[in-house]
């Protein structure tokens, strides 16, 4: 499946904005929840002969958010849909694969146990039920078959992760078992001819926000680990992107509208930092983007995973 960016104009997505917010906001989660429910539907339908469901995307897609709320349509469609996460099976800290450099490669398929995978597959394939490990990151440690999945003939499983699509992650079982979901910001905002902030730059500004406010990181360090996420995409995830069955693109037009309150209180105590010029470039984009308060967006909205 080729993947396409859609193009927004900023000057529409400010008439909106200022004019009616609440319906933009509604317009904008109406359009994702339709995907949602495009798949979920979809997965329902073919459930006998694809009952696992793979969804893959790149850093900050929004991958968490939308494994759930795919796995509570279905189960509004009467299909239990339980969630394994493939960060869940990330290597001991000791032993994940290092960089020419030394630094740690976390992008890379190698730092799964990939043999713990297909046995866990294997078992579960075979009698409906196995244990599987839960990843603590801030321990930096797994625990082994602390996660009891059952799975049963009207049932489907949800694997996520960036490395979902890979066909090491599936191994010998049969690929018609598996239907593959894509995740990823796919629109990009525009001012007349000129794109001003791309896909990419969005899931930058939601990594940029999450990071600082739930992991303590500041704007230099998210870059710093910004330039190996975005190599590790082109080597381990967009190869594999013509495997996707359905693509859900995760922006919501309004969202610059919404991050423009988060992004400014972070660049003011991070803009001399080593990037500036890319904090200069993102501040000055954002600036041209009328606010809209975030007591508007909806509780479950999936830009909440971010701010």
């Amino acid at each position: 499946m080729k993947l396409r960016n859609r193009e927004v104009q900023i000057s529409e997505v400010n008439y909106k904005a200022h004019f009616y917010p609440e319906s933009f906001i509604e317009e904008s989660e109406k359009a994702y929840d339709s995907e949602i429910e495009r798949v979920a539907e979809a997965a329902k339908e073919n459930i006998k002969e694809k009952w696992i469901m793979m969804i893959c995307g790149p850093s900050a897609s929004g991958k968490t958010t939308t494994a759930g709320k795919i796995r509570k349509k279905l189960a509004n469609l009467g299909v239990n849909a339980p969630i394994v996460s493939l960060d869940d099976f990330y290597l001991p800290f000791e032993k994940l694969p290092k960089l020419e450099d030394g630094r740690i490669d976390y992008e890379s398929v190698n730092g799964l146990d990939l043999d713990l995978l297909q046995s866990s597959f294997a078992e579960l394939i075979s009698e409906g039920k196995a244990e599987f490990p839960l990843y603590d990151f801030n321990k930096k440690q797994r625990t082994l078959g602390a996660n009891t999945i059952a799975v049963g003939e009207n049932d489907l499983l949800i694997i996520e992760g960036i490395h979902a699509l890979n066909p090491v992650i599936r191994g010998n079982f049969d690929s018609e078992l598996f239907m593959n979901v894509y995740i990823e910001t796919t629109t990009e905002f525009k001012y007349e001819n000129k794109t001003l902030m791309s896909a990419d730059d969005i899931r930058m500004i939601r990594r940029m926000v999450r990071d600082y406010h739930y992991r303590s990181s500041s704007l230099d360090n998210t870059m710093d680990m910004w330039k190996g996420v975005i190599e590790g995409e082109q080597k381990y995830i967009r190869p594999y992107i013509d495997l996707a069955d359905y693509v859900i693109n995760t922006t919501h037009d309004y969202e610059p509208n919404i991050f423009h309150n988060y992004f400014f209180p972070i660049y003011n105590q991070g803009k001399k930092g080593k990037y500036s010029a890319v904090y200069r470039r993102i501040a000055s984009v954002l600036d041209m983007f009328y606010d809209i308060s975030a007591e508007l967006m909806p509780s479950e909205s999936l830009l909440r995973e971010f701010i």
